[in-house]
């Protein structure tokens, strides 16, 4: 006869629970990679309803045009393909194509403009992504880097220089500016 400790059988049956439920079920499957032809046609057909969805009219369009925007954009996609696609997981990818997209442009961008020339290949998806992108998303405003800290620069005149009369003069014309009775 073969004796377990308590903990033994805690540990075996939080395995045993662990083991059953990340099991997937019995009958289905998971649904199957996007092909690259599936991900080219869902692009194009989002890129035909970008303003809807992502663009300036975004704020415009209310829950249930989008909806129906997404649901016949997927009722296209399923057509041609025969798979069993939903609206989530069309905008998922294309969430995930975006930001993928995103990334190897800025890296692009990066290897040009330090080392002059860049390996980087875009495919044919990521340049149409790259096309609904407003450019200062991915280089920033005026190019500025904003990974780096501003530098700060010291005071022309040390603080302890200035003379006391300087500084009340000016809390008195601030005070007369904005009618005030009492100054600091």
């Amino acid at each position: 006869m073969v004796f377990f400790s308590v903990w033994e059988i805690v540990a075996l049956s939080s395995t045993a629970h662990t083991y059953l439920c990340t099991m997937p079920k019995a009958g289905t499957s998971r649904k199957p990679n996007f092909s690259e032809r599936e991900i080219m046609l869902t692009v194009s057909e989002i890129k035909q309803h970008y303003h809807e969805l992502y663009g300036p009219l975004k704020n415009n369009i209310t829950f249930g045009q989008k909806t129906a925007i997404w649901s016949t954009i997927c009722n296209n996609i399923n057509a041609i393909h025969g798979r069993r696609r939903d609206a989530e997981d069309l905008r998922k990818k294309f969430r995930d194509i975006r930001k993928k997209a995103k990334a190897r442009e800025a890296q692009r961008l990066h290897e040009l403009q330090t080392i002059g020339r860049s390996d980087t290949v875009l495919t044919e998806v990521q340049r149409m992504v790259l096309d609904t992108f407003n450019p200062s998303a991915i280089t920033g405003i005026l190019s500025m880097d904003t990974s780096r800290a501003p530098e700060v620069q010291p005071p022309s005149v040390p603080v302890e220089t200035v003379d006391r009369s300087t500084r009340c003069a000016g809390k008195q014309l601030f005070c007369t500016v904005h009618n005030s009775s009492t100054c600091l």
